[in-house]
């Protein structure tokens, strides 16, 4: 999967949860405000209905009906509402609007049952005779004790939404200004808990590449700092592990280089790990170009290919002589043994070279040598001691023949000397 960013994963959360927290709430409210502006109009028509309950309740005691409609209309007019004049047996007396002789009987109203109950009543619903949805307040006319007629006063709710509308807009408008500075927040909250781990994937990256003079800053919070000081602290010990490590591999090259001896180090993948100069020039290869390389592809002598092989799997140290032919024979002595780490297991083997061609001819001629001699010193030993024995049985006493013998002696002597 494609990996995001860290900030695009904390900041449509938080934003999430605050439009989620903005809208709930908007919603709320503009419920709360349709509820409180419905209310507030029904109080203002109980209000205005209370006014007109005097002059219903007089028309209404001397039973004449046209003077009902006639303070009906004129009411609405001053009160820009529909005005309604009910019996208490549910007939309609008089209407602002309507021809009362229209009309159905309203004693079925929910607002008439609770004024004709001497409550006041309210009810938002659909009229069928105006065809449009109206807020009802009715107020029970009471004369004697007695309720003698319902006056009930009504408002299109279309005028309500107008105005609900307007409020609905202002809500709506404050819901998106502080959406839009609750989305500007989570950014920058976002961005600020993201921040200080960029700069630390920045700090890890130059680490990497090697770079450790350059230290982290330290944030502020308690979890980011204390990983800071910890990314710091394992820069500063890498810096010094890896001055450690240089130092001692520029003194094992070092080392390496100087040897007499060729070195050849393999991995237990037959791969080569290591090759010093000497062994480099014994083989004729370039030792900066095959590291990693395989051991067969590179090392063109079967006998030493087969060496190193027996000493991967040996366990003990091993020995071998064998010819190289490259021009002229040479002759190299190899000793190879396993390398291990620190928990004893295998890691591969190591072979160390000697050429041995000069010692090898300095043998043979030494071995020339000592058959020469013995074969110059045998033959006038052998001669001198013949004579002297031909002496010592008697020839002696014949001066020529003693004579003679000892001049041949003399000569084995002097070629003896020589």
């Amino acid at each position: 999967m494609p990996r995001r960013r860290l900030v695009w994963q904390i900041f449509p959360s938080h934003l999430f949860v605050t439009l989620a927290a903005v809208a709930a709430i908007t919603a709320y409210m503009a419920g709360r405000v349709n509820d409180l502006h419905l209310h507030h109009v029904a109080a203002e028509l109980e209000v205005r209905a209370r006014l007109m309950v005097d002059p219903v309740r007089a028309a209404v005691a001397r039973g004449d009906r046209v003077r009902v409609q006639e303070v009906c209309a004129t009411l609405a007019t001053a009160g820009a509402a529909r005005i309604t004049v009910i019996s208490p047996n549910g007939e309609v007396w008089a209407d602002s609007e309507e021809s009362p002789t229209a009309m159905d009987n309203h004693g079925t109203r929910p607002e008439v049952m609770d004024a004709l109950a001497g409550r006041v009543g309210s009810s938002v619903r659909f009229s069928r005779t105006r065809q449009r949805n109206m807020m009802y307040v009715a107020l029970p006319v009471a004369e004697g004790g007695a309720v003698v007629a319902v006056l009930r006063a009504a408002l299109p709710l279309e005028r309500i939404q107008e105005a609900l509308w307007s409020n609905r807009t202002h809500l709506i408008l404050g819901a998106v200004v502080v959406a839009l500075l609750a989305a500007a927040a989570s950014w920058l909250v976002s961005r600020r808990i993201t921040r200080p781990l960029e700069e630390m994937k920045q700090g890890a990256a130059r680490f990497a590449a090697g770079d450790f003079v350059h230290h982290l800053g330290v944030p502020e919070s308690e979890e980011m700092g204390s990983l800071a000081q910890a990314m710091n602290q394992m820069a500063r010990e890498l810096d010094d592990r890896i001055r450690t490590i240089g130092q001692e591999r520029n003194e094992q090259e070092a080392v390496l280089s100087s040897m007499v001896e060729g070195v050849i180090a393999v991995d237990a993948e037959r791969r080569i790990l290591s090759l010093n100069r000497s062994a480099a020039a014994l083989l004729g290869l370039d030792s900066a170009k095959i590291q990693g390389e395989s051991m067969e592809a590179v090392l063109r002598n079967l006998s030493l290919q087969e060496f190193i092989g027996r000493a991967l799997e040996s366990d003990v140290p091993i020995e071998g002589e064998f010819a190289f032919h490259s021009g002229e024979d040479q002759i190299v002595r190899a000793h190879g043994t396993v390398l291990r780490d620190a928990a004893g297991a295998k890691l591969g083997a190591v072979t160390v070279l000697n050429d041995v061609t000069q010692l090898r001819r300095l043998e043979q001629v030494r071995r020339d040598f000592v058959a020469n001699v013995s074969h110059e010193l045998r033959t006038p030993i052998t001669s001198i001691k013949g004579f002297v024995e031909t002496l010592q049985d008697g020839a002696v006493a014949n001066p020529e023949d003693a004579r003679r013998f000892l001049e041949i002696v003399g000569k084995q002597a002097d070629r003896l000397n020589a």
